[in-house]
């Protein structure tokens, strides 16, 4: 499985832009816990964080 898409459970990017680097070809979404929706969990192929509301 090739993983592209990685949902961040939390407002972190700001923290992660300083990690990750630039050449990376992943794209992230950062969203906060409460307001994931079913269209971000079908876009991700990964999921970081706790389990959504």
């Amino acid at each position: 499985m090739k993983i592209n898409n990685i949902l961040v459970a939390g407002l972190y990017e700001e923290i992660f832009q300083k990690h990750i680097p630039q050449t990376i070809c992943q794209n992230f979404r950062f969203v906060a816990i409460d307001e994931i929706t079913e269209v971000d969990l079908e876009w991700s192929d990964a999921y970081v964080g706790s389990a959504p509301a």
